[in-house]
């Protein structure tokens, strides 16, 4: 840092400021309803390459205005499309060979001009069999259409026609896409595709401040890192202080590059949501929901998300920042491994902890470091100044607080903040505080903004920094008076940030906050107004330390000892706000050891008049105590608790909002809801004892929510519940209901209603159609359901309908009146025989899920393109074929067909499902042919055809040319692939493990560059071509149990990928196979399987394998020798192999030869012994 204080002109060169906004601030921020406007011929290209194109738009979730009408209704442009012009953000015009006689069209364009010259928006000319300068001179066809047009043209007429020839020339001047070039039309359908992502995801950036300077430098030497042309997988990890600005660095490098990715994920804050694995689990939703788009998929438990997370990210390119992590368990499960991303994805993580990183074994690490002099003089004066020059009059006053604070951007920024539009005097008084401390730590820096604050943002500020930190705004604004506006105010002095309306703090101004509650009394936690560490809480409570002064308590549990609770504790707690006694790492049930860590006495009570706030999981007691005074509260929950009813006698509770006594399994009563007028959430599931809900409960005019699940006993709602106006979500899962009221019609509102798993409930009422706003119904496992009523009026609203393992035979043909349903769920619904010939009119179904449906035989025909629906899943289903109208299913990601034992063949209109991209025929123990691929299926990256009959897979095989995982697992009838095969440029896995009847391998005619796993385990292979050697990319080839297969080609050596080589249960050509482990290009070799073979020794080449960390040489009984082993090995499995004799024999041959290798590479070891019958394992683990 330099100490000379100097006059800077912060405007120089040198200053780099990032703002939010990709834009100057002088272009407008309109908010368009369309992100792209197709202009087209109708009777040209609708029903070929434009719909082909929209369809693509869709799948990738861009906003797409076409208009589906066919004419041109008097040739005046009508209303709605100029509407629809003036709302859209790009525009894509398609020039066919008639598209100048369509007037329509013409005007068009000219508007689409007009709306341009105003506003900057991007035109995307696409000339689709037409050359570029017909259109640019109105030659050829086009001529031919203006001498149409020209035709007794009066003055008005020539002068549109004018205008119509100057937009062609500008049209066609532009930028544009000639198919001609391409070739193919899927391939210029992408490359627009690719570029309006980029576009549109270049304006799609993360909030960063415009106040951040030195941003360049940092940005040009993460890119030197990320190496963003490069086809590999790469992660990149960036490390620093707390407070140095990785957070803000990361989101300038994801707005700098993200428009180059597919899929974009910004995981912010990780360490703080990510406690425990439920934690875990909600963020592998957020990242799913990120990178498909929307799509619906339900992941239910971490493991699982792990391998949906790895399925979707494997097809496509993405850019994922994970902000702030601190544990491996994070990265193991929401990042894994460079294999589960596609070619070119970078993954980027910020951490406070550079040994994690190194751990992980990222690529390669950025350290960010404090700013120097000049930058810190640059981000301290946009604060105190609001402006990019240094004032003259307060050069020196500037100078000391720069150099004071040593280059970390959160002290200048909180700092400069605090000092704006105060006088030399008041920034004098603050530097003589800084000065009086001339070691002061960077808390007490922070601390002079706290102390500019008024009393009311001090309160609620200490608030957050000991309680409410991860909160969503919502939640405090319900608790705290004043909160909405005090956030806001926090929020500009930089002392809390707000993300998709959670509230976070740094966790340096957290502690600030928690040390100004400290610092009056620093060891006598009784007298501070804050309690919020366990240790603390449990002495002042032990000892009855308690005074008026506390007003919250937040007591964690599971980092509690046992403590007993008395009213004597909080006989001096008058002023208590906010309590809560909670379990983080989850609570174990009530009359488990949880629940005794906590006791309380028969007679406790709790004094404070104030108490707004009361969450007590686990209390103890059979009801809460009579003299509880609860006027002024706003939130009760008493989740897992032990309570009978609420309160003997009345009480009158004016202010409750929130009422929770979920889980409390003795409950059999709940007061008149007349005590609790206001009451917005009740929420009492999974009260097995309640069996009733009083009738009172249709005062509550404000409720907006209502959860009964699990609420065993309740066998009816009453009739007043059709007078909650408010209601928007009703939960009765696993209630003993066995109707609905009819009057459920008059809950105008409700937006939800769950009924899975109400085993009772036999029909719905036909009044459930005139639920307007519903936008989610769920009648899960309701197994007595067997009709599913008539839609006798468009429900606009529902999007979502699951009659997943109902009793349903049929759906009404008036389903069509969903129109605006988006997933429709019939899993395992077995009496299911047929669906409505009506159902492709579902314009906006986007998922269709018939799994487990074992009676249905037959499948609709598809009328028209049902252009939303992205997954199919007619898995475990009976059909025995598909219509050949599947393939109007052109926007079809993802077709399930796993376990149709009775499906025979498949149409040959698959090939049209252009978006296609899984394909699972896994099981079709019937399907003995593969259809010809007529066309290129340029989506289609995984297709599995384990366990099927086929013979053969044709040649044309080569037109999934972007498949990247093929399976034929079990394919027993399989005799031949076709050579046609390496041209699969894009694969990189193949299974043909258990085709017992598949002799050879073809010839690898080309460089199959991204192949890495070939597992060709238990074939009848006997040999394998010198061609393998090409296969210069595989890191993993399996040969198991190949006893037909004579030897290895001595062009294995030219694997120089090869990490992982199996070749056991190959008992007579092991030892010739291993020779080949000589052969320097396989020194890379890190997992090698030779178990269970007639092996005597193993080769002593085996020590030139110098990457090699696991040794599988199970089962070898004849195996007599271990040669020199390398120092790289850190796993060898050796049960079964009798002739070394056994560790209990210090003198045995497997003792030596371990002892000799440990020797030699100095370790500390640990064994761990199995003796299943005398076998045993040997696993040798080293630090």
């Amino acid at each position: 840092m330099k100490k000379e204080g100097k006059e800077i002109t912060m405007a120089s060169a040198n200053t780099q400021i990032v703002s939010d906004s990709p834009s100057s601030s002088s272009k407008s921020t309109h908010q368009f309803t369309y992100e792209v406007f197709l202009s087209f011929r109708g009777e040209d290209t609708r029903y070929g390459f434009t719909d082909h194109l929209y369809g693509a738009f869709i799948s990738h979730g861009i906003r797409t205005f076409r208009d589906d009408e066919e004419l041109e209704r008097g040739g005046v442009i009508a209303s709605d499309i100029l509407s629809a012009i003036e709302e859209s953000k790009i525009f894509v015009i398609i020039f066919s060979e008639d598209y100048a006689t369509s007037r329509w069209c013409l005007d068009e364009l000219v508007r689409i001009f007009e709306c341009t010259a105003t506003e900057e928006r991007l035109i995307l000319p696409v000339f689709y069999h037409v050359d570029p300068s017909e259109v640019r001179e109105q030659s050829g066809s086009y001529e031919k259409a203006f001498v149409d047009h020209e035709k007794e043209a009066d003055e008005e007429k020539k002068e549109k026609i004018q205008k119509w020839r100057i937009a062609l020339r500008k049209a066609a001047n532009l930028a544009g896409y000639d198919l001609q070039k391409y070739g193919y039309e899927t391939r210029l359908i992408k490359e627009i595709v690719d570029v309006i992502l980029r576009e549109l995801n270049s304006k799609l950036l993360l909030h960063v401040s415009k106040n951040i300077v030195g941003m360049n430098f940092h940005l040009e030497e993460l890119k030197s890192l990320i190496k963003i042309e490069s086809n590999d997988v790469r992660m990149i990890g960036i490390y620093g202080l707390g407070g140095i600005g990785k957070t803000t660095i990361a989101k300038v490098v994801y707005n700098n590059i993200s428009g180059q990715f597919e899929s974009r994920i910004f995981l912010e804050n990780v360490r703080e949501r990510s406690k425990d694995h439920s934690s875990l689990l909600q963020l592998q939703k957020e990242l799913l929901n990120g990178v498909v788009k929307g799509k619906y998929q339900k992941i239910s438990n971490i493991h699982e998300g792990v391998n949906v997370l790895r399925n979707r990210f494997l097809s496509k390119r993405v850019l994922l920042i994970l902000d702030d992590v601190d544990k491996s368990e994070q990265l193991q499960f929401l990042v894994g491994e460079h294999g589960w991303f596609g070619p070119r994805s970078r993954i980027i993580i910020t951490s406070r902890d550079q040994h994690l990183l190194e751990e992980y074994e990222v690529d390669a690490s950025y350290e960010v470091k404090v700013l120097d002099y000049e930058e810190s003089m640059q981000l301290f004066c946009l604060h105190a100044f609001k402006q990019n020059i240094l004032r003259k009059d307060y050069v020196d006053l500037s100078n000391d607080v720069v150099n004071y604070v040593n280059g970390l951007p959160l002290a200048l920024e909180i700092l400069g903040s605090f000092l704006f539009n105060k006088s030399k005097l008041e920034w004098e008084s603050t530097l003589q505080k800084l000065k009086r401390k001339p070691n002061m730590n960077v808390q007490n820096v922070l601390k002079i903004s706290f102390d500019g604050l008024d009393e009311i943002e001090k309160e609620i500020f200490l608030d957050v920094a000991c309680f409410f930190k991860g909160w969503n705004e919502i939640d405090v604004t319900r608790l705290l008076d004043h909160a909405k506006i005090v956030i806001r105010v926090l929020s500009d002095k930089c002392l809390i940030t707000l993300s998709q309306n959670i509230i976070w703090m740094h966790d340096l101004v957290q502690e600030m906050g928690r040390e100004i509650v400290r610092q009056n009394h620093p060891k006598e936690p009784g007298k501070w107004s804050r309690l919020w560490d366990p240790d603390d809480i449990c002495l002042v409570l032990r000892r009855k330390m308690g005074t008026e002064a506390i007003e919250g308590i937040f007591l964690d549990m599971s980092k509690s000892r046992e403590i007993s609770f008395t009213t004597e504790a909080f006989r001096r707690m008058e002023r208590l706000r906010l309590f809560k006694v909670y379990w983080s790492h989850g609570f174990v049930n009530y009359m488990g050891k949880e629940y005794q860590k906590l006791l309380l006495p028969e007679d406790f009570e709790i004094p404070s008049h104030d108490l707004r706030y009361l969450h007590w999981e686990g209390y103890s007691l059979k009801s809460l105590p009579s003299n509880f005074h609860g006027e002024n509260l706003i939130e009760l929950n008493l989740k897992h608790s032990n309570i009978e009813q609420l309160w003997e006698g009345k009480k009158y509770l004016e202010e409750l909002k929130m009422l929770t006594l979920s889980e409390s399994q003795q409950l059999n009563e709940i007061p008149h809801f007349s005590n609790m007028p206001n009451l917005e959430q009740l929420n009492i599931e999974l009260c097995e004892k309640l069996d009733k809900v009083d009738s009172s409960i249709g005062i509550l005019k404000k409720l907006t929510l209502l959860n009964l699940r699990g609420c065993q006993k309740i066998s009816s709602l009453p009739s007043t519940i059709q007078n909650l106006v408010s209601l928007k979500r009703l939960y009765l899962h696993s209630t003993a209901i066995d109707e609905l009221p009819s009057s459920i019609h008059h809950l105008t509102q409700l937006q939800t209603l769950s009924i899975r798993g109400c085993k009772n409930l036999r029909s719905l009422p036909s009044s459930i159609c005139r639920l307007k706003s519903l936008e989610e119904l769920d009648l899960y496992g309701c197994s007595n359901l067997e009709t599913f009523p008539e839609i006798m009026e468009n429900m606009e609203w529902l999007m979502e309908l699951n009659l997943s393992g109902t009793h349903v035979k049929e759906l009404p043909p008036s389903i069509e009146y969903l129109n605006h349903l988006t997933h429709l769920e019939l899993r395992c619904c077995q009496n299911l025989r047929s669906l409505p010939s009506s159902i492709w009119r579902l314009k906006s179904l986007e998922e269709l899920d018939l799994f487990g449906c074992s009676n249905l035989e037959t499948f609709p025909e598809i009328m028209e393109d049902m252009e939303c629906l992205i997954e199919l899943n007619l898995s475990g289903t009976c059909i025995k074929e598909l219509p050949l109208s599947i393939g109007y299913l052109n926007h079809l990601t993802s077709l399930g067909l796993q376990c149709c034992q009775n499906l025979r063949s498949l149409p040959s209109s698959i090939c049209r499902l252009k978006s296609l991209e899984y394909l699972n025929l896994y099981y079709c123990s019937n399907l003995e042919i593969f259809p010809e691929i007529k066309e290129n299926m340029e989506c289609l990256i995984k297709l599995d055809l384990s366990g099927t009959r086929i013979k053969e897979l044709p040649s044309s095989i080569e037109y999934l040319n972007h498949l990247t995982s093929m399976r034929l697992v079990g394919c027993e009838n399989l005799r031949s692939l076709p050579s046609s095969i390496c041209r699969l440029k894009f694969l990189e896995k193949l299974d043909l493990y258990g085709c017992s009847h598949l002799e050879t391998f073809p010839e690898i005619m080309e460089d199959m560059e991204c192949l890495k796993k070939l597992d060709l385990s238990g074939t009848s292979i006997k040999e394998l071509p010198s061609s393998i050697g090409c296969l210069n990319h595989l890191t993993s080839f399996r040969l198991s149990h190949c006893t037909n297969l004579r030897s290895l080609p001595s062009s294995i050596g030219r694997l120089k990928s090869l990490a992982e080589l199996s070749l056991s249960g190959r008992p007579n050509r092991v030892t010739e196979d291993m020779e080949n482990l000589r052969n320097p290009g396989l020194s890379k070799i890190e997992q090698l399987f030779p178990s269970r073979n007639n092996i005597h020794h193993i080769p002593s080449a085996i020590s030139q394998l110098c990457n090699l960390e696991c040794l599988d040489i199970s089962h070898c009984k004849m195996l007599e020798e271990i040669p020199d082993l390398p120092s790289s090995l850190r796993e060898i499995d050796a049960h079964g192999c009798t002739g070394l004799g056994t560790l209990s024999s210090p003198s045995s041959l497997l003792w030596s030869s371990l002892l000799k290798w440990f020797k030699k590479v100095e370790v500390q070891f640990l064994f761990e012994f199995f003796f299943p019958s005398f076998n045993y394992k040997i696993l040798v683990k080293c630090n």
